[in-house]
Formats: C-alpha cells, sequence, structure tokens
C-alpha cells in the first residue's frame, strides 16, 4: 500500500507539499497540485486516517453506545444521530452494550482511545464516578434516553416518571384496581424510575404494591412472555398489565393469547415506547409514544455543537413530549 512518501518521491515533491495539497492547508502553485493529484491517481493512494487523526487531532469519528441493537427504539434514535453525522462529514460507529455494565465500560473506554471525537451515550449501568472519569477525558459526551444524569454533560431525555403516571392514571380511570407491573432491570435508570413511579401511584391511592405484581427481567419479549405465565398463576390475578417497555408487552399479550385468555376483556396491557409492531400486533397496543429519531437527531446536533466550542462546565438538559395512545389492548 503505497504512503505519502511514495507520492511525494513520485511527483519530485517534499511530503509537506503532498500534504498541503491533500488537505488544502496551504497554497501550492497549480502544476504542482495537479502533478500531485495525478501521482495520488496513479498509485490509487488514500490517506491514513488513523496518521492524519494524529496530526491533526480529527478523526472525524463520533460514537454511539446503546443496549440493545435488536430492540426497535435503538435503531431509531441511532438513525437520527447518524443522519445528522452524515451530514457533518462524521463517520457514527455504533457499539452495542447488551445492558451489560462491563462491555459499555469498555466500548467507552476504547472509544476514548480511538480518539473519537464525541460519544452519544444511553447508558446502561454506568455510574455518575465513570462519567467523571470520562469527563476528563474532555470528549464531548451527550447521554440519550435514560435519565442517568451528569452536571456536565448534556441529556436528551423524557419523562419516565409523568409517562408512567399517565399510563397508570388511564389505567385507573378505566377500573382497574389490580395493576401488575413487568420491570425492566432495575441496574438501569428506565427500570429503575419506571418501578418507583409505579410504586409511588399506587401508595397515593392507597393501593398495595404487591410483591406478586411485580417482575424484573430484560427488556425483551422472551421476558414479558414467562413473567406473564407467572402471574397467570396468581389467585387473584391482576386485572391490568403495565410493562416497562412494548417488547415486554407483546411478550404479554402471547402469553394470554397462548393460555386462551382475551385482550383486554381478561386482562389489559400497556406498554412504553410506541415502537412500529405496537401498532401492529392483534389487539394493538396501548403504550407512550415519544420522538425517538428527533431524540437521535437532537443529540447528535448538540454533540456536534459541543465538538466546534468545546466541553461546557455545565450541560443542558433537553426533554422530548411524551403522549399517551390509546389502541385496542385497553
Amino acid at each position: 500500500m503505497p504512503v505519502m512518501k511514495d507520492v511525494a518521491a513520485r511527483a519530485h515533491v517534499s511530503i509537506t507539499t503532498v500534504s498541503h495539497v491533500l488537505n488544502k492547508s496551504r497554497f501550492v502553485t497549480a502544476g504542482v497540485r495537479r502533478r500531485v493529484l495525478a501521482v495520488v491517481r496513479e498509485l490509487n493512494y488514500t490517506p491514513d486516517p488513523v496518521a492524519r487523526g494524529l496530526r491533526t487531532r480529527r478523526t472525524n469519528l463520533i460514537a454511539l453506545v446503546i443496549p440493545d441493537i435488536s430492540n426497535p427504539y435503538f435503531p431509531e434514535v441511532a438513525r437520527g444521530a447518524q443522519d445528522v453525522a452524515d451530514r457533518q462529514g462524521y463517520l457514527a460507529i455504533v457499539c452495542n452494550t447488551d445492558w451489560q455494565g462491563s462491555r459499555e465500560r469498555r466500548f467507552l473506554e476504547t472509544m476514548r482511545r480511538q480518539r473519537v471525537e464525541g460519544i452519544i451515550l444511553n447508558p446502561a449501568e454506568v455510574t455518575p464516578a465513570e462519567l467523571q472519569l470520562l469527563q476528563k477525558s474532555q470528549i464531548p459526551v451527550v447521554l440519550v434516553g435514560q435519565q442517568i444524569t451528569h452536571p456536565a454533560f448534556d441529556q436528551v431525555g423524557y419523562d419516565n416518571v409523568q409517562a408512567t403516571r399517565d399510563l397508570l392514571a388511564y389505567l385507573y380511570a378505566r377500573g382497574h384496581r389490580r395493576i401488575a407491573h413487568l420491570g425492566g432491570l432495575q441496574s438501569t435508570a428506565s427500570g429503575r424510575l419506571r418501578r418507583a413511579a409505579y410504586s409511588a401511584w399506587l401508595e397515593e391511592r392507597g393501593l398495595p404494591v404487591r410483591s406478586e405484581f411485580l417482575s424484573e427481567g430484560p427488556f425483551a419479549q422472551d421476558e414479558g412472555y414467562q413473567a406473564m405465565r407467572k402471574m397467570l398463576e396468581l389467585d387473584p390475578r391482576p386485572t391490568a398489565v403495565f410493562a416497562a417497555n412494548d417488547l415486554m408487552a407483546i411478550g404479554a399479550i402471547m402469553a394470554l393469547r397462548d393460555a386462551g385468555l382475551a385482550v383486554p376483556q381478561d386482562m389489559a396491557v400497556v406498554g412504553f415506547d410506541n415502537i412500529a409492531q405496537a401498532g401492529y400486533i392483534t389487539p394493538s397496543l396501548t403504550t407512550v409514544s415519544y420522538p425517538k429519531y428527533e431524540m437521535g437527531m437532537t443529540a447528535a446536533e448538540i454533540l456536534f455543537r459541543r465538538i466546534r466550542q468545546g466541553v461546557p462546565r455545565m450541560g443542558q438538559r433537553h426533554f422530548v413530549p411524551c403522549q399517551l395512545l390509546v389502541r385496542e389492548s385497553t
């Protein structure tokens, strides 16, 4: 593979002149420029991005660190961020953590060492103390989705607590008093926030928080299915189920269907996220919707502003609106 030294030798110029031609960093006469570019084409020379990054401290790379690329929620966020990166001439590297703190920490350290210019992070298990270490690297970071906060980082998210309360208030208005919660992992911010909001809402209305009406597990369809199967063994059963996300809610509907029960006649089901499948499953799923693509776009736009202007002393919080979508499952 040819290197810049080979181009310089063939074009009878210095390596510095080749660099100026390729980077357009200094005036070079038209004749010399044409000669250098002709040799570049002849040798099929491609600049080494790693070497260029070491010289310029620019890699034109950002990282998007997300918990689960198989969950339809995250590709929408990633697409929004990538579209902005494309317009800025940057490549977005997607890192999938599988909700594992060890993978998340390894990705963040690897991206730091690879000199990415910015990171969009949907935290899985990263702690504020670990974010503090990331801050010292002076790499701009925007937190998206989960509501773990750090004063130096911008955050784009939504109100988990209010959205949960809206779902529960709707079920309550429909006459439901035995409401179960298929909870997400409590090691995650969204899992903890939705569980805490559920418990607080019940207590405010004098309703018992029953341990048998609570489950915890990955935000996955199979987890919703298995948790629902266990709750069907209870006596009395819940009359409604609040699932921590749509995948779990879809799993719960499938479990109810396999048990010969009808939704919502025998049990109402609500989810969270409004993924595409929520509108197509039968019955269609009542859920909370918020603009995921726009979240990714906003996070990336903020990140590039920070890349240009430098890391701020204090970050800002940007919240997108949530909307309750009532469908057939209730």
